[in-house]
């Protein structure tokens, strides 16, 4: 791949990235989901994310600490 190309491809990358969130944004309000609802939704699906993974890492103490107490 020449120089060229390379320059094409990544400025064609960094648009994309640049474009996508005005697009989704526009999209989700063309199908009836404001911005504001979009936040809320958004900040639900993380705050789900944030639960599961502190549960999930909770969960792997338990039964870390419970596999070594059972070998004493």
């Amino acid at each position: 791949m020449n120089i060229t190309q390379e320059a094409v491809t990544t400025v064609g990358a960094k648009a994309t990235v640049k474009v996508a969130p005005p697009a989704a944004v526009a999209g989700l309000n063309f199908a009836g989901i404001t911005l504001p609802e979009l936040v809320q939704l958004v900040s639900l699906v993380w705050l789900l994310i944030l639960i599961f993974d502190k549960l999930w890492a909770l969960y792997r103490q338990w039964k870390k600490k419970g596999s070594t107490d059972e070998s004493v």
